[in-house]
């Protein structure tokens, strides 16, 4: 990936280290795709044609359209359409997501309701029952979490990760991208490092807290190390207690893993839901999200 990327202008550090470019690692899917951010915008129209396809709704002739999908939802029985109605060559905001979905089996977790919906995340919403987790996801589930204090006009997925690698110095391998696919490998590996640094009281000199975080929510009711004992140890923690912080972090994990909360395969993209689940609570309020029925998350 290093020689390919050399020539273009996504090439940079880790791409042009030595250490990168001799590095036998196997590239997941959702780590290539954040290697390339998606900035690019579903429209409102192209959206529609997805739900329509999505609620099975009879195609006419010729096949769908934005007109006559966004037409055809706006006269359901229970209309589906934003306030003001359809504009189909609009890009899509989130909140605007979550008012066209309010009369179906939908949800989306809005976590920035300014932000734009990329394809990526209309498709595995509507498809398959889920939204796929991406690396901002992640950022504003660990402040959420941490109980951090929000920032003037709330938390965004980009401030939550630059709150993430500043205060942790956590980085996701090739740069956080808000929008990448948030996969299995990228979950553990930062979420081990910041677990270690609050067991170890080093995380966060600058903070309350004797120098580390106290997280606010369970992460799961069965687990036997929660969120809640990472965070207690103070500064002076002995080194010999290294080996005893790996084990619970490691059988933090454990639990996670055995509770089906993160899939098996290190490739695998982890669910919105699934988030939700570890901390015992929505990222934010409004309505839950449906059941996720018997759906299994992708393996890319």
């Amino acid at each position: 990936m290093a020689g390919l990327l050399q020539n273009s202008p996504f090439y940079r550090k880790p791409f042009s280290s030595e250490e990168f470019q001799k590095s036998n690692v196997l590239v997941t899917i959702a780590k290539a795709r954040g290697v390339f951010p998606v900035e690019d915008a579903i429209t409102q129209g192209d959206f529609a044609i997805l739900l329509v396809r999505a609620l099975n709704l009879p195609a006419p002739k010729g096949g769908w359209n934005a007109e006559s999908t966004t037409q055809t939802l706006a006269s359901q029985p229970a209309p589906i359409a934003p306030p003001g109605g359809w504009q189909i060559n609009a890009p899509l905001k989130e909140s605007v997501m979550a008012q066209i979905l309010a009369p179906t089996v939908f949800r989306n977790t809005s976590i920035d309701p300014n932000i734009t919906v990329t394809p990526v995340q209309a498709y595995s919403l509507l498809f398959q029952k889920f939204e796929i987790a991406t690396e901002g996801h992640f950022g504003v589930f660990l402040v959420k979490a941490l109980g951090v204090p929000e920032p003037a006009g709330g938390w965004t997925k980009q401030t939550a990760l630059d709150f993430v690698q500043k205060e942790f110095g956590i980085d996701s391998g090739y740069g956080w991208s808000p929008n990448a696919p948030l996969c299995v490998e990228t979950f553990e590996n930062a979420l081990r490092k910041i677990l270690l640094q609050l067991k170890s009281g080093s995380a966060a000199p600058n903070k309350p807290g004797n120098g580390s975080f106290a997280l606010a929510l369970p992460v799961w009711s069965q687990s036997q190390t929660g969120f809640s004992e990472f965070g207690s140890a103070g500064p002076q923690a002995q080194p010999d207690a290294a080996s005893k912080r790996n084990k619970q972090v490691e059988a933090f994990l454990n639990d996670l893993r055995h509770n089906g909360l993160i899939p098996s395969s290190r490739c695998a993209t982890i669910s919105t839901l699934a988030l939700r689940a570890i901390t015992g609570s929505q990222l934010m309020g409004g309505d839950p999200p449906p059941p996720a029925s018997n759906s299994i998350p992708p393996e890319d």
